[in-house]
C-alpha cells in the first residue's frame, strides 16, 4: 500500500496533503469493512447447505478480487509524479 499512497498523494497540492491522506485512509477502512461484509454474506448465505462449498465459493471470490487488484496495479504509474508548482 505504501507506493499506492505515494502515487495518489503526489497529485495533491501540498496544502491539501493532510486532508487527502486522511480521506485515503478512511476510504481504505471503508473498503476493508465493505469487503469483509460482502465476503461474510456470501459465506454465511451458503453455509447451511455445505460448509465446504461455502468456503470454496468464498475463496474463489477472494482469489478473483486479488487477481483484479493485481491487474489494476499495472494501470498505476511507475513513479509518483510530483506537482511542479512551488508551495505558496
Amino acid at each position: 500500500m505504501g507506493p499506492y499512497f505515494d502515487i495518489v498523494l503526489a497529485g495533491v497540492d501540498p496544502h491539501e496533503t493532510g486532508s487527502a491522506s486522511g480521506t485515503l485512509t478512511a476510504l481504505q477502512q471503508v473498503g476493508g469493512a465493505l469487503g469483509t461484509a460482502v465476503l461474510g454474506t456470501v459465506f454465511f448465505s451458503t453455509l447451511d447447505t455445505d460448509p465446504t462449498a461455502a468456503a470454496r465459493n468464498t475463496f474463489r471470490i477472494v482469489a478473483g478480487m486479488i487477481a483484479l487488484t493485481f491487474l489494476a496495479g499495472f494501470l498505476l504509474p511507475k513513479q509518483a509524479h510530483r506537482n511542479a508548482e512551488p508551495p505558496h
